[in-house]
């Protein structure tokens, strides 16, 4: 895989995978929490378009199942704020 032109070689262990920080752990924000979701949702979708490989399928399975997690959060978020706004 490249990244701005130079060769990347993805590790294949999906420990090591799964112990890095991808998302921000600390923000803050005003008004609804959807906006923010969506674009992590986004980049999640972006993430698991590089798991070409046989050997990324867990890499792919997992960012996926983290896909659906949020894909689930935003709705709850989204009833959250209609309930907020009656």
């Amino acid at each position: 895989m490249k990244v701005n032109g130079t060769a990347v070689e993805l590790d294949d262990d999906l420990d090591h995978f799964v112990k890095l920080d991808y998302e921000f752990t600390t923000r803050s924000w005003s008004g609804s929490r959807v906006p923010i979701l969506e674009k992590e949702k986004e980049f999640l979708i972006k993430l698991s378009s590089i798991f070409t490989s046989v050997k990324l399928i867990n890499h792919k399975a997992y960012v996926e199942k983290q896909i659906d997690y949020k894909i689930s959060y935003i709705e709850s978020e989204k009833k959250r704020d209609f309930l907020e706004s009656r």
